[in-house]
């Protein structure tokens, strides 16, 4: 639901999922809800992580955005998870979803250097720990798609084009095509801010068209805007 954007209905569902939880929660004595600590907390994590999800379907990059995550990173340890580290922590599924979004809402919330170098971290952290490349896909390139976006908004534009065709080829590799319009919409900004405004039209229509067939109609209208007002071209 979240990722097709039916934020009503995630929200409904989540709350059924947490109404649920707690009744399971109740029926259990003391003895197997000890035993049970840790599915509670993986349970919980992700609640806590669909929260966060809403707040940014929201655009709530604030300091309790923050504090959901700082959370979802917590919940699994029992001294907590220090954020500095995240470079040389092994990282679950749903840690690198959290610290993703934690450097997303850092960069939106004009933080551009922390969250620049939280994401630099946790590619670290999936590079240095991530072995199976089969598993590491399920979120490298996510996290390579916001790298990219956002280190070209701070102007270094050919490094946002390296990472995003790093990204792209990681993608038709394994079969995975959800990320090629987004890499696509980036390689193409960072042509344009180095003056090749001839060769980004291929790659502008990929993102276009493959965002309309994703369903995504949203980012296939501002890229066919954003090509029109810089590039005079209308899809």
């Amino acid at each position: 639901m979240l990722i097709n954007g039916k934020y009503q209905d995630a929200q409904e569902l989540l709350d059924k999922f947490v109404n649920r939880l707690e009744g399971a929660k109740k029926k259990d004595n003391k003895e197997m809800q000890k035993k049970k600590r840790y599915q509670y907390a993986i349970h919980s994590q992700f609640v806590e992580l669909s929260k966060a999800s809403l707040y940014r379907a929201a655009n709530r990059y604030d300091d309790e955005h923050i504090a959901v995550l700082q959370n979802v990173l917590d919940i699994t340890r029992s001294n907590g998870f220090d954020i500095n580290a995240v470079a040389s922590t092994h990282l679950s599924y749903r840690d690198v979803l959290a610290v993703n979004q934690m450097a997303t809402g850092l960069c939106e919330s004009g933080k551009m250097r922390e969250g620049l170098r939280l994401f630099e971290d946790l590619i670290k952290s999936m590079d240095n720990f991530c072995v199976d490349e089969h598993e590491k896909i399920r979120t490298y390139t996510v996290v390579l798609c916001n790298y990219s976006k956002y280190i070209g908004r701070e102007g270094y534009h050919r490094k946002s084009i390296d990472i995003a065709v790093m990204g792209d080829e990681m993608d038709v590799k394994h079969g995975r095509l959800k990320a090629l319009p987004t890499f696509a919409v980036n390689r193409a900004c960072g042509m344009v801010e180095l003056g090749d405004e001839k060769n980004c039209l291929p790659y502008f229509a990929l993102a276009y068209h493959g965002s309309g067939l994703l369903g995504r109609q949203k980012n296939a209208d501002v890229t066919k805007e954003y090509v029109k007002e810089r590039l005079g071209v209308d899809f």
